[in-house]
């Protein structure tokens, strides 16, 4: 029976309704915008979405955000009976399980095409780990690791990690394996020992470390990470690439500087050209810290659950955002740097910048709170020489009564040098990012100052940005990259006084 034209309207209004309400949840759970207009084709409801990211890295964000869009799409499609019959009601009564649905779409590749018992069977092992989350021992929250392997190819894999497998001589469900021999709330630490749970989310065994090894969260964490990362590199190449492109243009009309880029370039393709193709691991591994979940799927993110939310976790985005703005930022001094140090320039760079994200987000799983700032000098057009101190970059942005003589200052030097990021000590730097006032970092990632005061002038305000620290980040991001870090373990990245990621 077809629908009238006075119905379809009534239906779309409806619709774009229950749209404004999507946009705002799925903008919360991914951490960056997300928009779904409606149109209309005949009797057809079409659902145009689109993400709303700055950065030039729109491949990852494209790919990040159409996967998101498929699970939403194939949710109100299961609101829609026909063609021509939209159940408003029951659309409207997704929006409460929706990030969970999505979250286990991306956890079990099987979820969303599973009848209602297996569905439930799925929910059934989230709860159990929400259950198992909540727990303590002598009054200390747990910390846990549990790999998932649904085959036999993903249980191959964890017998050739550098560890021991241990197997149970019988299988036990996740919550007798916990309930019946408390002691392992201790012993299972996600450090030396973590749980290996088969299709069934039985336990089969337990994995443990060998002795002089890396932690296992480490050893396993890193894999999805040199994974994700690897991923988008490629990306982040292919884009510093056009960039060097159109510098390179500018210069083109010099044929001294023309001949010059033509050695970066090459440089640059020596260092970046040859990005390793790394496997994404086969199984799904859970962590429990600080009574929040985090999941390492085939994703380019993680997924967290922590207090009744699920929320997708772009750590990897993160550094991909800090490598384009940073690497991009000095193409036009390149030529105050010679051909053969270029080489090292790029990687101390590229390794500064995973290590400033690794500090970051371990200053987020351990509840800290911290801003970061790290200043551009193409965001300092006062600047009036083309190479800098410190002491200017930090008066040209606003820092006028800095710290750079305080003795405390001193004490973090390193032979009367400021520490870069690629050198830097993780506890030193969790240390000084605990202090009041902002952790300043310029644009070669030296840590320059601590402590410093961010004066945001009295009628500043930001719609849609809360508390003194935020928009003091949100504020001193006009003259480079802002990183704030809140005690609830949320993570702002901003740029241009606009909010660029929440993770």
């Amino acid at each position: 029976m077809k629908i009238t034209k006075s119905e379809m309207n009534k239906a779309k209004k409806e619709f774009q309704d229950y749209t404004v309400k999507i946009e705002d949840l799925m903008s919360k759970y991914c951490g960056f915008g997300l928009k779904f207009p409606i149109d209309i084709k005949g009797n057809r409801l079409i659902v145009n979405a689109r993400a709303i990211f700055s950065v030039n890295i729109p491949e990852l964000i494209e790919n990040i955000a159409h996967k998101i869009v498929l699970e939403v799409q194939g949710i109100i499609e299961k609101a829609i009976k026909d063609e021509e019959n939209l159940d408003i009601n029951f659309l409207h009564s997704t929006v409460h399980t929706m990030t969970r649905d999505i979250s286990l779409s991306f956890i079990f590749s099987e979820y969303a095409a599973s009848d209602v018992i297996a569905q439930h069977n799925y929910i059934r092992m989230v709860e159990n780990l929400k259950s198992i989350c909540s727990k303590t021992y002598e009054s200390q929250p747990v910390d846990i690791g549990i790999i998932y392997c649904k085959d036999e190819e993903s249980i191959d894999e964890v017998r050739r990690l550098e560890v021991d497998l241990v197997y149970m001589p019988t299988k036990k469900t996740l919550e007798r394996f916990f309930l019946e021999e408390k002691p392992l709330l201790r012993l299972i630490d996600n450090k030396s020992f973590a749980v290996v749970i088969d299709k069934n989310f039985d336990v089969i065994g337990v994995i443990r470390k060998r002795t002089g090894a890396k932690s296992l969260s480490s050893i396993i964490e890193s894999m999805y990470n040199n994974w994700a990362l690897n991923d988008a590199k490629r990306y982040i190449f292919k884009h510093f690439t056009e960039a060097f492109d159109a510098v390179y243009d500018e210069f083109s009309k010099n044929i001294e500087l023309s001949s010059e880029f033509k050695d970066y370039k090459n440089k640059l393709d020596e260092v970046f050209g040859n990005i390793q193709e790394l496997d994404c691991p086969k199984f799904v591994y859970f962590t429990v810290h600080n009574k929040s979940i985090d999941i390492f799927t085939d994703q380019q993110f993680v997924i967290n659950y922590t207090n009744g939310e699920w929320k997708l976790k772009h750590y990897n985005l993160m550094v991909a955002t800090f490598m384009t703005l940073i690497l991009t930022n000095g193409l036009k001094e390149l030529v105050s740097i010679q051909v053969n140090e270029y080489e090292a320039t790029l990687l101390g760079l590229s390794n500064g910048i995973q290590k400033f994200s690794d500090i970051v987000r371990k200053i987020s799983q351990n509840n800290g709170s911290s801003i970061f700032l790290i200043l551009l000098n193409n965001h300092l057009p006062q600047l009036e020489v083309v190479k800098p101190n410190n002491e200017e970059i930090l008066r040209a942005s606003g820092f006028t009564n800095n710290n750079l003589e305080r003795n405390f200052i001193n004490v973090i030097r390193s032979e009367g040098n400021h520490i870069n990021m690629k050198d830097s000590d993780q506890y030193l730097l969790e240390t000084v990012a605990a202090i009041d006032g902002a952790v300043v970092i310029n644009s070669n990632l030296d840590l320059i100052s601590i402590g410093e005061i961010i004066v945001v002038p009295k009628r500043k305000r930001y719609p849609d940005t809360f508390g003194t620290g935020t928009t003091a980040a949100r504020y001193a991001s006009r003259n480079g990259i802002s990183v704030k870090i809140s005690e609830d373990g949320d993570i702002y990245i901003f740029y241009h006084e606009k909010q660029l990621l929440r993770i």
